[in-house]
């Protein structure tokens, strides 16, 4: 029976979790459970779509599109606004968007932020959200081929990894 290499979501969140946490100073949770809500303003997350295919031509790996509604919350506009522009800046950034192809995670769009306020009884919480579209590649890791550390080209120079 073939073994099944299945894609791992929680890892694959887990860059943006560490990285908005680290980079922006902002909390990154799943809007759906039952999680302890963090003080404002923090952002939540949630699958728009897990899988779209985009049809992959090689055979031990499996390209496809996911899409994210990131959202910021606060109980001020401005704070909400700062967080949803925080979050999409640090996705368009160079530097950030190379980190996460190295890791196999490319930005392929970012669409335009909107508010989303939710009235609640006494007070309106505000929202602005936007989503984005990421490839991913799902490559099963084969640990009899390990990766390759360093290269000698045909001048005897070396390049090595990192």
């Amino acid at each position: 029976m073939k073994e099944l290499h299945i894609f791992d979501y929680e890892k694959f969140m887990s860059q943006f979790v560490v990285g908005f946490k680290e980079d922006l100073g902002l909390t990154l949770r799943p809007s759906y459970g039952n999680a302890t809500v963090p003080e404002y303003p923090y952002v939540t997350y949630d699958f728009i779509d897990t899988h779209i295919d985009i049809g992959s031509s090689v055979e031990l790996q499996d390209q496809f599109d996911i899409v994210l509604m990131f959202i910021g919350h606060s109980n001020l506009l401005s704070e909400s606004l700062e967080a949803g522009n925080k979050m999409m800046m640090w996705l368009k950034d160079r530097e950030i968007q190379y980190q996460l192809s190295d890791k196999g995670i490319d930005v392929i769009q970012i669409y335009d932020q909107s508010v989303l306020n939710n009235p609640m009884a006494i007070d309106t919480e505000r929202r602005v959200k936007f989503e984005a579209r990421f490839r991913v590649i799902n490559v099963p890791e084969d640990e009899t081929n390990p990766a390759i550390e360093e290269v000698v080209t045909n001048d005897n120079i070396r390049i090595k990894k990192g």
